[in-house]
């Protein structure tokens, strides 16, 4: 089978053992070309992760408050160098179960409002599956100050509506989209580069009630230039970690609510790789 999924029925893509290389006394360094290889990749992004951790990031100045700490909003995110690439995964959460209903109704919007080809019919009489989502990685540069810092974001891609990307979301129809939401919206937007979105508004009970197609400049207003400075903090909190990273192999970021402050915990080398979780490893194929 080739790289793109075509079955030759042939030796054309087959490899040969070079029996000369089996031998007790080898000194090889697997990491051979790994920096060009993620230059090549990564497009000379300094740092890569998914949009859900960089908005995670990205949003704390935003929703820290003092006088109403929560522990809900504690975040540890892992930093790994691969090469000259900072990878960046945050530590998995735990979910309940109307997370779990909310998730549901979601994904059933999606299977009402998309289909698999273009012009096609929605399939809704059947249960939500675990069909195979789009992804797409976005290279984007973070200015301040006359610096700059490459970063490459992940995304699922809910939909596509001829060549433009957009963002599905649900929402309770008894509440519009405050700051908080809002915000949400534009930054997910941000790493993803994506100008439209359609709402799917539900009752309590999850009862989709109706479906409006917004643009995602209608969200700013409202923030005031919130984003602007969120994604500020970012590039700081980015730029300790780089400087940070520039002689250790990896480190710990923690957001800790209580006392209002990032923290950063190196590690060696040796410890690195196990820091990632299952699933990073296995979008990023490390």
């Amino acid at each position: 089978m080739t790289v793109d999924r075509e079955v030759v029925n042939d030796r054309t893509c087959a490899r040969y053992l070079i029996s000369e290389n089996i031998k007790e006394n080898v000194d090889f360094d697997l990491k051979k070309g790994i920096d060009s290889f993620m230059n090549k990749i990564f497009c000379g992004a300094e740092f890569a992760g998914s949009r859900g951790t960089m908005r995670l990031i990205t949003s704390t100045m935003i929703t820290h408050n003092p006088r109403f700490v929560t522990s809900e909003n504690a975040w540890t995110v892992v930093a790994v160098k691969v090469g000259d690439v900072i990878f960046l995964s945050e530590k998995s959460k735990k979910y309940g179960i109307d997370d779990d209903l909310s998730s549901y109704s979601g994904f059933k919007f999606e299977q009402l409002i998309t289909s698999d080809k273009p012009g096609g019919e929605a399939v809704i009489y059947v249960p939500v599956d675990n069909r195979p989502t789009f992804k797409k990685m976005m290279r984007s540069d973070l200015v301040s100050e006359g610096q700059s810092i490459g970063i490459c974001c992940t995304a699922d891609v809910d939909a596509l509506d001829g060549d433009s990307s957009i963002e599905l979301q649900t929402r309770p129809i008894s509440r519009d989209f405050s700051f908080f939401p809002s915000l949400k919206m534009v930054l997910q937007a941000e790493f993803s580069d994506i100008d439209t979105t359609v709402i799917g508004w539900k009752t309590a009970n999850h009862v989709l009630k109706k479906v409006t197609k917004i643009p995602i400049s209608h969200f700013k207003p409202i923030l005031n230039g919130a984003d602007e400075n969120s994604l500020s903090f970012l590039f700081t909190v980015l730029l300790f970690t780089k400087n940070i990273m520039a002689s250790k192999a990896a480190c710990e970021i923690t957001y800790d609510p209580s006392k209002g402050a990032i923290e950063f915990n190196d590690f060696s080398k040796e410890e690195s790789m196990n820091l990632l979780t299952p699933e990073f490893k296995k979008k990023f194929n490390l």
